[in-house]
């Protein structure tokens, strides 16, 4: 699968920095090598859906990840949907149902993009960061990232429901959440 050249991945972040990996992890989760998918389901998994946090990258890999499910020669594509579910939605808990976008991410909205930079240049770029310089507004800014994912997965509502009827029964096992989650919750967030 060739990823589309006009993110500057070098320019985003994940868990461990400098995102410019991954596109080579994407393009492996082609991969005809059993051993090669998993290190690259592995990789990217870590890096942008780290315990459970979104990073800026997260977003720009929903793309990606919809083309590899949405080709039938992709091997593994469920495990490709299962990384697309965390970044997208993350692991929900029951109490967190059902799913309202608008209440989850509303404290998202509030964060401006000098508080993002300042917690990447906490987190990255200072050699003796003060972490409680940004504490104000780090949960905030991990909120923000979360929605930017959950906004680009939802973009590909339609894709979900066409994986509805794919011939791969885990697909469709996996498919089910995400109209669920994506295009009923946006409605539900549009009546609250």
């Amino acid at each position: 699968m060739s990823i589309p050249p006009s993110t500057d991945w070098a320019g985003l972040y994940h868990a461990y920095g400098r995102a410019a990996d991954v596109p080579g992890h994407l393009a492996a989760l082609s991969s005809s090598d059993p051993a090669v998918r998993r290190a690259a389901t592995s990789a990217l998994t870590s890096s942008v859906y780290h315990q459970g946090t979104r990073w800026p990258a997260s977003a720009r890999v929903v793309a990606p990840l919809v083309a590899l499910v949405d080709t039938p020669s992709t091997p593994d594509r469920d495990t490709v949907l299962h990384v697309l579910h965390a970044v997208a939605i993350g692991n929900l808990r029951d109490d967190e149902l059902p799913f309202n976008p608008t209440r989850a991410f509303a404290d998202a909205d509030r964060v401006r993009p000098a508080d993002e930079d300042a917690v990447l240049r906490v987190l990255f770029e200072e050699e003796d960061p003060d972490i409680d310089a940004v504490a104000d507004v780090a949960d905030a800014v991990a909120l923000h990232w979360a929605a930017e994912a959950y906004r680009a997965a939802e973009r590909h509502t339609a894709s979900f429901l066409r994986w509805l009827h794919d011939p791969d029964p885990a697909v469709v096992t996996l498919a089910a959440g995400g109209p669920a989650l994506l295009r009923l919750s946006a409605l539900a967030g549009r009546r609250t």
